[in-house]
Formats: structure tokens, sequence, C-alpha cells
């Protein structure tokens, strides 16, 4: 199975639910308080799925000093979240040393 295969598949398996242009609706177990102070990481590999907080700083500082579009696209979604108008998940999937991450930013809710 591809590491974007297995990130889907794991997506369904949480729960989450993938409308036909792709979106993704995230169930509300997922949507935590502390999602004001850290992104959510939707980890899945082919023999598990995990599900937990990574801090804002621990976030920034993997991505930093990183210039690819994925890493330029966390440092905006770190900036709405520490703003407070977004809270962001990502989603990985390593399969066989290969791996596919997407990152979710949704606004804030009241």
């Amino acid at each position: 199975m591809a590491a974007e295969a297995l990130v889907h598949a794991g997506l369904k398996l949480a729960g989450a639910t993938i409308a036909g242009d792709g979106s993704v609706i995230f169930p509300s177990h997922f949507m935590v308080k502390q999602l004001d102070s850290h992104f959510g990481v939707l980890a899945v590999k082919p023999d598990s799925l995990t599900y937990y907080l990574k801090s804002l700083h621990d976030v920034e500082e993997a991505h930093k000093t990183d210039s690819d579009s994925f890493a330029v696209d966390v440092r905006c979604a770190l900036d709405l979240v520490r703003k407070g108008v977004s809270i962001a998940i990502i989603a990985c999937g390593v399969v066989d040393g290969n791996a596919f991450t997407r990152l979710y930013v949704y606004p804030r809710t009241p």
C-alpha cells in the first residue's frame, strides 16, 4: 500500500469523512481545546494509527529552516494558530520508507 493510500485509510479508520472534492472533515473527538497551542498529528503506519498533540514550538523547530512548500505552509499555519483564528492537523503515513504528509488547516469556530 502506498503512503498516501495508507493515510486516507487511516483518516477513515479514525472517523474522518473524505468528501468527493478531497476535503476532509475530522470527527469532533479530534477537536480538543489544546489545538489553540498545539498541532494535531495523525500518524499512520501499516500496523498502527496514533493521534497526538505536538506543541507549536516543536512544530516550528522541525520546519524553521526547511524551504520546501510544506514547511512554508506549516509556518503560515503556525502563525494562524498563534493568532487564534485557525487550528491545524497534520496527517502522515510511512510505508517502506516512503512518506506522505498532508496539512489540514481549519478556521477556529467559537
